[in-house]
């Protein structure tokens, strides 16, 4: 249970923290956001970017919670459904965050 609990509040920290990126309330910064040499070479491109990366990490947070949801019975077979539920859904989160991280960059490019 304690897999299923910490993979649904991966995918939701991953949703709530693409918002304010979304909303273009976090200016330029060396900590959070999509933060690239281009990105940090104007404000246009940092919000346009990073409105848009954060809507691809949104998404990437939702598919990781469903992903998990769904692989849940993995989980009813003890110890053995725990390990095989836990890496497929890291490889799902991964999938999910390299779409996002490709479609930024592709995004990125036409600005």
């Amino acid at each position: 249970m304690i897999h299923l609990v910490a993979a649904v509040m991966t995918g939701m920290l991953f949703m709530v923290a693409s918002v304010p990126l979304i909303q273009g309330r976090i200016p330029r910064n060396r900590l959070y956001g999509f933060r690239v040499p281009k990105t940090m070479s104007s404000d246009a491109i940092w919000y346009a970017a990073n409105a848009y990366s954060g809507k691809m990490f949104f998404l990437a947070g939702a598919v990781t919670t469903l992903a998990a949801i769904a692989c849940s019975p993995i989980l009813l077979f003890g110890s053995t459904g725990a390990g095989i539920y836990s890496g497929a859904w890291v490889l799902i989160m991964l999938a999910a965050l390299a779409v996002c991280l490709y479609r930024s960059f592709r995004y990125l490019g036409r600005l």
